[in-house]
């Protein structure tokens, strides 16, 4: 098992395939733990044991396919069910890639001002909230600068609200033009910017 251990949290596996009764352990423990290092990894479980709780026990802890010793010789039966899996965890990725990238959109529109184009408020709340290093290293710096357009009221009331509009995508612009990769550049509310700058130790 300490074998077994050593080699899946070395080696990146596609599939692999196990014995249920091993020499000091059962294939239950090893799935187990390929389960808990590469959860991703399909796993056949092979066993001449009859008793269907080999086969429940085999599943249950993270086996994707149960072959019986008597057909795993049978022509290309095991390499039949090796691409069976292989094609499943395949598929499961592709799932996994694509939700992720629909979370990671979502997430960006939520924390994107429509407007402007700028990280909004809920960005700001995740960025001050989350367990930075860079935020906390204490060696560097982080400054926040607070900005807002004067007499913004009377721009809308004087010449509209689709103007007002354009002038705050306008200050967005020349904001961003003149942050670096290193700056976050927010629209805080209304006609309010923050600027957050972070420099290295």
């Amino acid at each position: 098992r300490s074998e077994f251990n050593h080699r899946i949290r070395n080696v990146e596996f596609d599939c692999v395939v196990t014995d249920y009764y091993l020499m000091s352990t059962t294939a239950e423990e090893l799935l187990r733990d390929l389960r808990d290092v590469q959860p991703d990894c399909a796993a056949i479980v092979i066993s001449g044991n009859d008793n269907q709780e080999v086969v429940v026990q085999s599943l249950r802890n993270g086996g994707w396919d149960f072959v019986h010793k008597d057909q795993v010789f049978e022509g290309t039966v095991l390499w039949d069910r090796i691409r069976v899996v292989l094609a499943k965890r395949g598929q499961l990725a592709s799932e996994r890639r694509k939700r992720e990238r629909r979370e990671r959109r979502l997430l960006e529109l939520a924390e994107t001002d429509e407007l402007t184009g700028l990280a909004n408020r809920r960005w700001a709340h995740r960025l001050f909230t989350r367990d930075d290093r860079k935020m906390r290293d204490r060696r560097g710096s982080t400054a926040a600068i607070m900005l807002d357009i004067d007499h913004f009221k009377q721009i809308n009331d004087t010449y509209g609200h689709p103007f007002g509009d354009q002038v705050l995508i306008f200050v967005a612009h020349t904001i961003r033009a003149f942050t670096t990769p290193r700056n976050v550049a927010m629209r805080w509310g209304g006609e309010e910017f923050l600027i957050i700058r972070q420099d290295s130790p």
